[in-house]
């Protein structure tokens, strides 16, 4: 079986593990060509996490072709990745589709005050929450 934290050879990059990252939120785009200060700071701070997926590929949530396209550049199966997201029916649902690990991040969600559209694996408030998510689920 393929660890998360295994590093991967993708083209001519060497990765050092096989976590994926959103490229960003739509709370970051504008409508100029150049990326902001903020943008810079935010991966500039995520940039050893690992690879980040761009839009490139021309595939959109929620559409779950994304995810296993994602998948098999890593060679993962879906059981072995976790997907945190915070929009049920863009994160949550396709991630459930497939058979990923799904976490709702009801945090700052449009959608914080109901109830999720579709049933996820786990529910964080916070990314705190999140660490114990990942040990218990490593414990398993």
């Amino acid at each position: 079986m393929t660890s998360l934290f295994q590093s991967l050879q993708l083209g001519a990059l060497s990765l050092p593990n096989r976590i994926l990252m959103a490229p960003m939120t739509r709370g970051f785009v504008i409508s100029e060509p150049a990326p902001t200060e903020m943008m810079i700071d935010y991966y500039a701070q995520r940039a050893s996490a690992g690879l980040i997926i761009s839009e490139a590929i021309g595939i959109n949530k929620p559409n779950p072709k994304l995810y296993q396209r994602a998948l098999a550049r890593m060679e993962l199966e879906p059981a072995e990745v976790m997907y945190v997201g915070d929009s049920p029916a863009h994160d949550v649902a396709p991630s459930n589709e497939i058979g990923m690990v799904s976490v709702w991040a009801r945090r700052a969600s449009k959608w914080r005050g109901t109830t999720s559209h579709t049933d996820a694996d786990h529910t964080i408030d916070s990314f705190d929450e999140l660490r114990t998510v990942v040990a218990a689920r490593q414990a398993r």
